[in-house]
């Protein structure tokens, strides 16, 4: 992790109770998000998932988006752009895939009301299906109702990797977002694991244009009866009688409403905006 530089790590299968604190695990610069299988079954032993964050990355976890299974969703907020939606689930094999198809159906359903990028990823456990072709699966069952649950969120496959010895695909990672995932590899000698370990990078932050200051008409502090006298004060009869055609006709009168804009309403200067300019307060309040 220290010479890969690692802001994420993702666990499956912890294994962990609450007889082992977080600062036993990870270097005290990484957040601490787990939920050990104590917390969904405690008459079970065995797994549970974790999700560290770097302290550079700020995290908080959303414990009111997660379902009862052994799923953790955890919000990144990178500086300057868009907060991430990371869910990280793990399900045991024999466990019943319908039932955690409707958990997790759930949970992206109100993780995608608060996010508009989500990765999801972990150890599904769901080795019949071809990931590189993932429409060939037979028949209608809780695998293919999982590749369709999948689809309606947008969600698209970034791992092909195979997980163990077997060459089962059973670690996925998932995101609604092109190229948002990259550089993934795996190594099967880190770690001594049946799971090999996956690699990739998350485009968290992105360049933002620097847009030139662009001035813009101001039409909430329009003086109203200004405009309208100066409308008024204009005889159509004087301009459309010097007009030969209809497009004359409609240049001059948009030069009589222009001029009468540029006389009534103020101007003011945005500086490094990307919103159109007529994206202001009371929309995005609307909005809100």
């Amino acid at each position: 992790m220290a010479a890969n530089h690692a802001q994420l790590v993702a666990v499956t299968e912890t294994w962990l109770t609450d007889a082992v604190f977080d600062g036993e695990i990870l270097p005290s610069c990484y957040s601490i998000h787990r939920r050990d299988r104590s917390d969904t079954d405690p008459e079970r032993r065995g797994g549970g998932v974790l999700l560290a964050v770097h302290a550079s990355l700020p995290s908080e976890r959303r414990r009111n988006l997660e379902p009862s299974c052994e799923v953790i969703v955890c919000a990144l907020s990178p500086k300057g752009t868009a907060p991430v939606a990371v869910v990280l689930c793990y399900r045991p094999p024999n466990s019943d895939l319908n039932v955690f198809n409707e958990h997790i159906e759930q949970c992206l359903f109100n993780v995608s009301c608060e996010f508009s990028v989500i990765c999801m990823l972990g150890d599904f456990n769901i080795p019949n299906i071809n990931w590189c072709n993932p429409i060939n699966v037979n028949g209608f069952n809780a695998a293919s109702n999982f590749i369709q649950l999948m689809h309606s969120f947008a969600l698209t496959p970034v791992n092909f990797i195979p997980s163990n010895i077997h060459g089962n695909v059973l670690d996925l990672i998932f995101s609604n977002t092109n190229d948002f995932i990259f550089d993934l590899t795996g190594s099967s000698n880190e770690f001594p694991s049946d799971h090999a370990v996956l690699y990739f990078k998350m485009r968290l932050y992105h360049a933002t244009n620097c847009m030139p200051p662009r001035v813009i008409y101001n039409y909430k502090l329009c003086d109203h009866n200004a405009f309208v006298r100066q409308i008024h004060s204009t005889s159509l009869h004087d301009i459309f009688s010097r007009c030969s055609n209809v497009n004359e006709m409609w240049s001059r009168w948009s030069d009589v409403v222009s001029s009468a804009v540029e006389n009534s309403v103020p101007k003011v200067t945005l500086v490094n905006s990307e919103e159109p300019p007529w994206f202001d307060g009371e929309v995005r309040h609307s909005l809100n």
